[in-house]
């Protein structure tokens, strides 16, 4: 309650005080980049329930030749990053603190899509209101060298203030009591206020609202554990004679979830495979086969119908390349919408069908040729038996798997994105029936992971 009030009342000052500032900004956003002058979208809030986070938007909406808007970082002024490296960007979310939404002190609001794919432990950001200001924020924002980040879509909990109940032991405690002991005596003494008097009150104070400080020392020390905990109950997972050589390629794997390591240790740590993946995205970040070509030297199919990655994906990858758009059938001319956030880019058919359907409002969409599974095989030679089938198109998996013919081309392994969507249940039932079986539910996370017995 008290720091609701709290809330309420610095959000309503911070309002009044800077709507001058507000409302000049809001004019240079009108006559710089347009209108509407505030950006909108839907971020996870308090339990992940989704609020309308509101922003003074940093990009025009300048369009190509095609009539389509171009990519963001070409519509992104100087006026823009200028407002972006200011914070005067985010000025308008103390409205969201005003209206319940936001707290001023909290983790910062990711994104919608990443709420699936946080551990029980990232999870726990959402146990709290999600704030205007955080760790990162007071500590080099996006200075911040990418060694203090996960490598990962889901960032650490920027949390410095933990909450009491869920507060680490501090082997320190007893010090910093001792010394705030000795403060207060020199305080009643007459003595002139120290550092450590601050920091009593200051504790205090936060005290009162549920909070308090933690060293950047002891905080840093969990968010790397936190960051490697996936890692360890992956490794913990698999066999025992494969943790070493496993251990030895973590550095190089780019797969979010591990998936080029579980390939590998599912196939004996096989040469010369082949691999089918789909999105293949910039073919390197976040890719589950960017390892098995480069340091296992297999070959294989990539493809991406979304525009914005096709120039990347040439430069990372020497394998063939498809750009018509995985879909269980051929010569079909169907509407693509490619996101801001262009991982979730999707077939427009199924732009509503998921937790990501605000971030696609504002996409890019374009004509894109179909091409089914058996039919990309043929057009670039596949192997009868390929070694592994990487598939995630962001909602159109189960109708691809549907119309394929398993036992002319039986795949060896399958690792298939669902994000906990009803479709998930129908492609474990289509591959069971296949001859697949599931394995390492717990650590696959977003992903079910397939072998073929």
């Amino acid at each position: 309650m008290l720091k609701r009030a709290f809330d309420i009342v610095f959000s309503a000052c911070w309002l009044v005080g800077f709507a001058p500032l507000l409302l000049v900004v809001a004019i240079l956003v009108r006559l710089r980049l347009g209108s509407p002058v505030l950006f909108v979208q839907e971020r996870p809030g308090l339990r992940a329930k989704p609020f309308r986070m509101v922003k003074f938007r940093t990009m025009t909406d300048e369009r190509g030749p095609d009539g389509e808007l171009l990519p963001d970082e070409q519509r992104l002024t100087a006026f823009g990053r200028f407002l972006r490296a200011t914070s005067l960007d985010e000025f308008p979310e103390m409205w969201n603190v005003l209206l319940g939404d936001m707290s001023v002190v909290g983790p910062r609001p990711l994104l919608m899509r990443y709420v699936p794919r946080y551990s029980a432990f990232q999870a726990r950001r959402m146990e709290v209101k999600p704030g205007v200001t955080g760790w990162a924020q007071i500590n080099g924002r996006h200075r911040l060298g990418r060694e203090v980040r996960p490598r990962r879509l889901v960032r650490r909990p920027p949390l410095l203030l933990a909450r009491h109940e869920d507060r680490l032991p501090d082997l320190l405690q007893g010090a910093r009591a001792k010394r705030r002991r000795k403060g207060a005596r020199r305080s009643a003494a007459g003595g002139v206020p120290r550092l450590t008097d601050m920091k009593a009150f200051i504790a205090k104070i936060l005290g009162r609202f549920g909070y308090s400080l933690t060293r950047h020392s002891s905080l840093a020390a969990l968010n790397a554990a936190a960051a490697r905990g996936r890692d360890l109950d992956f490794l913990a997972a698999m066999p025992p004679a494969h943790v070493a050589e496993l251990l030895a390629l973590l550095p190089q794997s780019q797969s979010q979830l591990r998936q080029d390591l579980f390939v590998l240790s599912e196939l004996g740590f096989k040469r010369g495979g082949h691999f089918v993946e789909f999105g293949a995205a910039s073919g390197k970040e976040l890719s589950n086969t960017w390892l098995l070509e480069k340091q296992f030297g297999w070959s294989g199919i990539l493809a991406e119908p979304a525009k914005c990655w096709h120039e990347r994906l040439a430069a990372n990858r020497n394998c063939a390349v498809e750009h018509r758009c995985v879909w269980k059938s051929t010569g079909d001319r169907l509407d693509f919408s490619e996101a801001r956030e262009a991982e979730i880019s999707t077939l427009t058919l199924f732009k509503e069908g998921d937790q990501h359907a605000v971030a696609r409002r504002a996409s890019r969409r374009y004509q894109v040729e179909t091409i089914s599974l058996a039919d990309l095989l043929a057009a670039h030679a596949g192997p009868a038996q390929p070694d592994y089938l990487s598939i995630d198109t962001e909602g159109s998996e189960f109708e691809i798997l549907e119309a394929f013919d398993f036992q002319l081309h039986p795949f060896k392994v399958i690792t298939c994105e669902h994000n906990f969507t009803p479709a998930r249940e129908k492609i474990h039932a289509l591959l069971t029936a296949a001859g697949y079986v599931r394995k390492y539910e717990k650590i696959s996370d977003f992903d079910d992971w397939y072998v073929r017995i």
